[in-house]
This record gives structure tokens, sequence and C-alpha cells, in this order.
């Protein structure tokens, strides 16, 4: 029985004649909901992403730099254990070397294949051979070595650190060529020319030093840390760099890729992310920058002047630390998990977007669904929904409806909170594009909310002064006794606009009469001239009905406090008794509505002076009251005055 009555309830339910519309078409709209295997463009458009395939688990906790050899081998140092491993072609993973080392921070392979290791925090050069056992190759001195890059000469430099010496260094032979006035030097680049391009830490300075060893700063960027340097195909230097602070620390937050053309820099690209880890100039034309982010684990492309932007993928857990570029695939390790991962050409073959779960307001019906994209040949796009009644989907939600290839109604029940998902699919070279998607519905119509109503004698408002704020000041007494102004405040859950009337009835009778009706504004002034003295209550209904058909328009009320009307003044019985000089006006006044709430006199037209009753308090309909004076012989008057507590006198 319960079931049957839920389902008239539901089939009884009312709903506005509004449509409220949903829409996403933005970076902003997207970046809401929740992409797996989706990719968002700062244009907002949403697409497949890229294959993200993992190589190898290291089991170690951070890969902090990769390599290949001419062979197609891929190696990876890593920490906190200080090895180096060897991924084959096939994925074949081998362990190349363990140092004694925390962390193998740089590797570089020369043409014999060859691979040379950089650790901390002894700063040794460790050299791993095509063929026979690992040895050490220098010990240069310092802590950190950052980077590893052969030169023009083909020799092997090494960018180090506490001191922000680059050092060429050979078997037992270590040779500063340059010293940066910062701690680090974090990142080489050759410039093609025999010298290098190189990063700073604790300035944040972009260098180039010469094949003779001279050094000269290029650029001063406004975070700490130059962290990653890559060469475009037109020449041009991009500069990744971060502040390396979370957010509330100390220097300027966040990170930011440069462009160095033809001696001038500018940002193309900025993001509060505190770290940019890895950056790789790639084939495409038109998105050429890989941008790897850390703590939240993103990559992300960019157009080479920063014009656009895609979100193209955020790991499901650690972050990227280094990236290498090898044919059309990016070889990315990252931190946290130490793992190696292959970001290829062809796109996933199955993707989903989740959106933001959204809030109508109130129980509402759905209308359609719509989105504009395009479907390449090879390709598949459809969209369902779900709906609730919690703000976080959960087992009281409805199931996922039945998927929409085209636009067409919503199939989930009606609820307050409703959530879409897009699916796509992939031959591996195209994607369906999504640039808008737009939701519909009506909310369940709510009755009216009257959220206080007053009346109070109306009293004249005096003009504010100039240049002073527009509230009115209330003056002293009614501009005409009777005159009563009424005020409410009452709004509509749904938004709709209200219309209101008051009606009124004696305290203790139960049928109401109307005063007056169709009113729009939140406040009237009434003259109760025709209105019988007594104590009186109104109501004031709001309906919605200017928003919705009559069959399904709403209201809602509120009652006033009980209130006086009261037209006539007290009247006084007295009696004169005269002693000698002195006379004696005993009496009472009585009021038929209001307490009366006071009484004076006058003794031959001269000032009013107080008189007081007898219990000491004017409070009550009757009062009695005695009144002595003293008086000179002749002929006098005397007048009385009582008032009650409308004013009425």
């Amino acid at each position: 029985m319960t079931g049957i009555l839920c389902l008239l309830l539901a089939f009884r339910m009312g709903f506005t004649s509004t449509t409220f519309f949903w829409r996403d078409d933005t970076y902003e709209a997207f970046s809401q909901g929740k992409g797996e295997g989706v990719s968002i463009s700062e244009d907002g458009e949403l697409t497949l992403s890229p294959r993200l395939e993992m190589v190898a688990d290291l089991g170690e906790l951070y890969v902090w730099s990769i390599a290949q050899d001419s062979e197609g081998n891929i190696y990876a140092g890593t920490g906190n254990e200080g090895k180096v491993f060897k991924i084959s072609p096939k994925g074949k993973v081998e362990l190349v070397f363990d140092s004694p080392e925390v962390c193998i921070q740089s590797l570089a392979v020369d043409r014999d294949g060859t691979v040379y290791a950089g650790s901390s925090p002894d700063g040794v050069v460790y050299r791993i051979p095509k063929e026979g056992s690992p040895s050490t190759f220098c010990h240069t001195g310092r802590q950190y070595v950052w980077a590893l890059a052969f030169g023009g000469d083909g020799k092997l430099y090494a960018a180090t650190g506490p001191e922000g010496a680059l050092l060429r260094v050979e078997e037992d032979k270590v040779e500063e060529v340059f010293r940066a006035p910062e701690e680090h030097i974090m990142c080489l680049v050759p410039d093609g020319r025999g010298g290098f391009y190189a990063g700073g830490a604790g300035k944040g300075l972009v260098y180039h030093v010469d094949q003779k060893g001279r050094g000269r700063a290029l650029y001063d960027a406004a975070e700490k840390e130059v962290h990653v340097l890559t060469l475009g195909k037109d020449g041009d230097l991009y500069v990744g760099a971060m502040s390396g602070e979370e957010e509330g620390g100390e220097g300027v937050e966040g990170c930011a890729v440069y462009r160095l053309e033809g001696g001038l820099a500018r940002p193309i690209w900025q993001f509060k992310a505190p770290l940019l880890l890895t950056l790789n100039f790639l084939d495409s034309q038109e998105l050429p920058l890989l941008v790897g982010t850390g703590r939240d684990g993103e990559l992300h492309l960019l157009s080479s002047d920063g014009k656009r932007h895609v979100h193209l993928v955020r790991f499901n857990s650690g972050y990227p630390l280094c990236a290498l570029k090898v044919g059309g695939s990016v070889y990315i390790g990252t931190g946290d998990v130490g793992k190696v991962y292959k970001l290829e050409s062809a796109y996933l073959d199955t993707g989903r977007f989740t959106s933001k779960v959204y809030d109508a307001g109130a129980p509402s019906r759905w209308g359609r669904a719509y989105w504009k994209a395009e479907v390449p040949k090879g390709t598949e796009l459809w969209l369902r929904t779900r709906s609730g009644n919690t703000e976080e989907p959960d087992e009281t939600w409805s199931d996922w409806s039945e998927p929409l290839k085209k636009p067409g109604p919503i199939g989930s029940p009606p609820a307050r909170f409703l959530q879409y998902q897009l699916v796509m699919r992939s031959d591996g070279r195209r994607t369906p594009v999504v640039r808008k998607v737009v939701l519909s519905g009506i909310q369940a119509n709510l009755p009216p909310e009257v959220r206080s109503l007053s009346v109070e004698p109306y009293k004249a408002e005096r003009r504010p002064k100039e240049g002073k704020a527009s509230r009115p000041e209330r003056a002293g007494p009614p501009v005409k006794r009777g005159v009563y102004l009424i005020r409410w405040e009452a709004d509509d859950p749904n938004g709709d606009r209200l219309n209101f009337r008051i009606l009124i009835r004696p305290v203790g009778e139960k049928e109401w009469k109307v005063l007056e009706e169709e009113l729009s504004s939140t406040s009237y002034i009434w003259d109760t001239e025709t209105t019988a003295d007594g104590e009186d209550e109104l109501k004031l209904e709001a309906s919605d009905l200017p928003s919705n058909p009559p069959d399904m328009a709403l209201t809602g009320e509120r009652v006033s406090r009980p209130f006086f009307v009261d037209h006539a003044a007290p009247y006084i019985e007295v009696k004169v008794h005269l002693k000698g000089h002195e006379v004696e006006i005993e009496g009472k006044v009585r009021d038929e509505t209001t307490p009366v709430m006071g009484m004076s006199y006058a003794l031959d037209s001269g000032k009013w002076r107080v008189a007081v009753p007898e219990d000491g308090v004017w409070d009550s309909k009757e009062e009695r009251f005695s009144i002595k004076i003293s008086l000179e012989p002749g002929r006098h008057s005397v007048v009385l005055r009582a008032s009650d507590l409308m004013g009425n006198a």
C-alpha cells in the first residue's frame, strides 16, 4: 500500500511552467567534472586522450631520470635505492646497476651504448658499459649531479649543486667550465653549436654557456627555479620554471612556461601547480609542447604561442618526474610510485566524462539532453544520466539511463539532483569532439513563503538629508488617526513572480473577509475609517499564479499578531466637591476598545498638568482618579483630557 501511495503522490506533483537549462561549453565548466581517458581543451572541447600505457613498475619510489640507447632500450634511474633499470623494446625489465647512492638523478648514453649515471648525495658519476661491470667514472666533489649531456666536443658535461657549477667530466678528471651565481644548475640542453643552455635554481636564471665556457644570463624568471629546458624545431628555447612552494608558502606560487625567441622572453602559460617537472617538444604542429606538473600528476599540451591548451591526462597515482621523446611516443617516469609509462599518439579505445552533480534546488522533472559534437567515422559517442535526492551519488540514486546516441528526452526519474556521463569510443586514429552539452528541466512547484508580516500605525516620513542614505526616518504623530502601514516579506523557492491578498477578521471569529487583493508590492497603507472598532488580525496570502497555470498555482500565508482598531476617544465621568478654597474632582475614565493611557487637566486655560490614577498606573480600559486643586476666590474653569492606546483623546 505504501508503494501505491508514493506513486499517487508523484503523479499529483505539480511542476512550474518555467524551464531551466544547464550548459557545459567552456573549460571552466567541463573541468568541474571528471574525465577518465578524456582530455579537456582550453577552448572547451572534450576528446579522447592519447594512450598512456604503463611499461614497467620498477618497485621504487621515484624514477628521476630516463634515457635511450641506439638499440631502443630505455634506461631509468631511480630512488630511493639508487638503481638503474634497463627496459627492452619488448618490455623486459632488467636491473643493470645497484649503486650505493640514494638517487640516480641523471642519465646519458654515448654512441657506443655506454650509460653514464649521475647520483646524489655523493655526486658520483658511474659508467655502465654495454658489456662488463659498472664502475665509478669520477667523483665530482659536489652533492648533486642534476643533469648529464654530451657537448659538441664529444665530452660529458654535468650540471651540479649546491655550488651551481657546470663541469666537464672525464675518467678521474673533473674540470669546472662555468659557475652560476646561484645554488644549482638543474638542467642542460646542447645548443647545436658546441655550447649549452642551462637553467638555475635559487635565482631562476636561464644561461647560455658557449664552447669556451663563457656564460651569460638570458632571462631572469619570476619563479625561483628553472627546472627544465627544451629546444623547439624553430630553434626557440622553451623554459619550464616553478616556485617549488605549496600554496601559502613564500615566493611566487605556481609554475610557468616561457618562450625565448630572438633574445626576448615572454610567458606563454602559467599554472597554479607548485611543480613543473617535465617539458618536451613534440612533432605536432598545433600542440607541440608536452608539460608535466605535480603533485597533481597531470599532463598538458600547449601550442608554441600558448594560445591553445589541452588538459591531456591525470595519472591515477604518482606524478611525472622526467620524460623522454622517442619517435612518436614519450616515455615518462613518475614519482611517489616508480613507474615508467609510454604516451602514444594513438587515441584510447574508450573514455568517459562524468559531469559534476547538478542541483535543481527542488524536486524536478527532466526535459531533454542536447549536445554539439563531431563524431567521425570509426568513432562513437553517447550520453546517459542518473538522478537522486542526495548531494553525492549513492545507492539511493537511480541507475544510469539507457544511452542516448542522439539528443533526446532525459530518461532519469524526477529528483532534485542530476548528473550526466559521456562515453566515447575510437578506432585509435580519430576521436569524437564534444563542444557543448545542455540539459533542461522544470522544478516541482513549491508554495511561496511569507517570512514576515507587520501592522503598525502609519506615520509621516521625513525626507533624508542631502547626501545621506535614503532610508526614511519616522516622524511623531500619524498622518491621520486610524491609518495603518501593512508590510511583509515573501519569496518563492522556484523564483516565481508573486501577487498578494490581505484578509481581516475580528479576533475569535473564524471567517476571513477580503480587505485587498491583486497586490504586487510588499506594503499597503490601510485607512480603517470604515472598519469597526475592536481587536482584529490580518492574514496575508502570497500566490505564484503570475508564473503558473491556475490549476498548478500554490499559495503561502501568514497571520499577523492581534492589533486594535480604535476610533473613539475615552469618555470621562466626574463628581466635583468644593471644600473651602479647594476643589476635588473625582471620577472614572473609560475606553471601549483599548487601555486608557493617560489623563491631564488644565486650570483656567493654563498649562496641561498630568493626573495620576488611583492605582498609580494608566493601563486599563477603566481607571479611577481624584484630582485636588487649590483655588483663589472667584470663578474658575477646569478642562479634563484623556487618551487611549491609539492616541484618541
